[in-house]
């Protein structure tokens, strides 16, 4: 069975195929060919909707961006229903030397043209040779993360994605913390690793790892590499619920990555977003794309890889209760490395095997048991009072993971 037909089973829902050229996409562009740069190094990809109380932020955090090479700022307005166009024709003006806003009468995302939405025909408008990404509601805090940023790319030139850290807000800018890159140091990632990570969550080297957390203002791409994984990889042709994610993975596949432990940028979490909006719908997708991932990268069919997801995740869970437990001094009293799971090797071709020790087995197999009863209720719950926003065609795998995000 192609792997497409596999997906959209566990989808329970066809997966749409994109026709034609994403720069057919309609659109107008407000700017000024005079002024505007004639040959920039990066463009910075931003798409906007409803952002009114951010935008201005998102905007010159780019702005202040100190680099010796030229680049731009394109925005890709999706027919917002507050001020933020009138916000972006604002900074246009005062910035036509590098602002570039693409906007049109009707929202594209909604409309579903049969190219693609808003963030497919920003991405194709932009010039550079780099693209770095920052969501309206996004900014950085850094003036010189993009002159970091291409340093790193010039020296690498088989990386083609460079991301950093982050600090995560609310609405309220109130700090929820840092992003999931602890401990990490700066670096190449080799491409397998990083797959590895980015699917699965775990690390090569220490056992059980944290991810290689990509958020959306942290990242720059090499153009080459998109156009390469656009050409390579099939996913980026079906119309899915996120684009990220097909970004970091794709490039991934093919090129080395480089983290930068710089915090270098504030990722906001909105719930009005759309990843907070679509909610599980959202996230069965992002499955679906890591899913296509481990086929490319490791051979892994969506039947191998789903019960190890499960696993990774109850794995998170028993991860946490084991941080509560702490000596007087602070020192973890079972560290999961040790107790919880050993070294996994994953490499092209060949399945992922765990090994665990009793003491956690037992726990991880309770800890299934209860698990399951509660799905089963919820389960039932949801059938007798609720209608589901998908079919029941591979329910139970994306219940249990929707349920313990």
């Amino acid at each position: 069975m192609p792997l497409k037909e596999e997906l959209e089973i566990l989808r329970g829902e066809p997966i749409e195929v994109l026709s034609g050229n994403p720069l057919d996409i309609p659109y107008i562009e407000t700017s000024d060919p005079d002024k505007l740069c004639k040959n920039p190094v990066v463009s910075v990809h931003m798409v906007t909707y409803n952002h009114e109380p951010y935008i201005r932020q998102a905007i010159e955090g780019v702005i202040m961006q100190r680099t010796d090479f030229e680049f731009e700022l394109v925005i890709g307005e999706d027919c917002s229903t507050d001020k933020t166009r009138e916000i972006c024709f604002e900074y246009q003006k005062r910035h036509p030397d590098k602002i570039r806003v693409l906007w049109w009468h009707e929202n594209l995302n909604q409309r579903k043209h049969p190219a693609g939405g808003n963030g497919k025909r920003n991405i194709a408008h932009c010039r550079g040779e780099f693209i770095a990404y920052c969501e309206g509601d996004d900014y950085w805090i850094d003036p010189l993360k993009l002159q970091k940023q291409i340093d790193v790319m010039r020296k690498h030139p088989n990386v083609g994605l460079c991301h950093c850290r982050n600090r995560m807000i609310g609405l309220d800018g109130t700090e929820w913390g840092s992003d999931r890159n602890d401990g990490r140091r700066s670096g190449v990632i080799p491409s397998d690793e990083f797959v590895a990570r980015h699917v699965f969550g775990w690390d090569f080297k220490g056992a059980f790892g944290r991810g290689a957390s990509v958020t959306t203002p942290t990242a720059l791409f090499r153009r080459s590499f998109i156009d390469e994984a656009n050409k390579k990889f099939d996913i980026f042709t079906w119309r899915l619920l996120l684009g990220d994610e097909q970004n970091y993975l794709g490039v991934g596949c093919i090129s080395d990555v480089y983290f930068m432990t710089d915090e270098m940028a504030v990722y906001r979490r909105n719930p009005g977003s759309a990843v907070s909006t679509l909610g599980g719908l959202l996230r069965r997708d992002h499955i679906l794309v890591r899913m296509y991932f481990a086929r490319m990268m490791y051979g892994l069919a969506p039947s191998d890889i789903s019960p190890a997801m499960l696993d990774n995740f109850r794995l998170s869970i028993i991860r946490s209760m084991c941080q509560k437990r702490k000596n007087p001094d602070g020192s973890l009293l079972c560290h999961p490395s040790r107790y919880i799971v050993k070294v996994l090797t994953i490499r092209r071709n060949r399945r992922v095997f765990l090994s665990f020790r009793a003491f956690p087995t037992m726990l991880f197999l309770l800890f299934g048991f209860a698990n399951s009863f509660v799905i089963r209720v919820q389960s039932w719950f949801h059938r007798k009072f609720l209608k589901d926003s998908f079919s029941r065609a591979g329910k139970p795998f994306f219940q249990r993971f929707l349920e313990h995000q």
